[in-house]
C-alpha cells in the first residue's frame, strides 16, 4: 500500500508540474482562447485534487518511506 500511495504522490506531482508548464506557455504567447483556458483549469483542479489526497495519504505513512518518496521525486524530469 505505501508503494502505491508513493507512486500516486510522484505521479501527481509530475501531472501538477507538467499542467503549470502548460498554463505557462499558454499565457506566455498571449492570452488563451476561453476553451482552452477552461480546459487547462478543470485539469489543473483534479490534478490537485490528486496531489492533495495523495499528499494527505502520504503523511499517514510512516517516517522511514519518506526517503522512498525524496528517490521518486529526484527522479522526475525536469519540465
Amino acid at each position: 500500500m505505501a508503494e502505491k500511495i508513493i507512486r500516486n504522490y510522484a505521479t501527481s506531482a509530475r501531472a501538477l508540474r507538467e499542467n503549470t508548464a502548460a498554463l505557462t506557455a499558454s499565457l506566455s504567447s498571449g492570452l488563451p482562447e476561453p476553451e482552452q483556458l477552461n480546459r487547462i483549469w478543470a485539469e489543473r483542479d483534479a490534478v490537485y485534487m490528486q496531489w492533495s489526497n495523495a499528499a494527505a495519504s502520504l503523511r499517514e505513512l510512516p517516517s522511514e518511506y519518506s526517503a522512498r518518496l525524496l528517490c521518486e521525486i529526484e527522479q522526475l524530469p525536469a519540465i
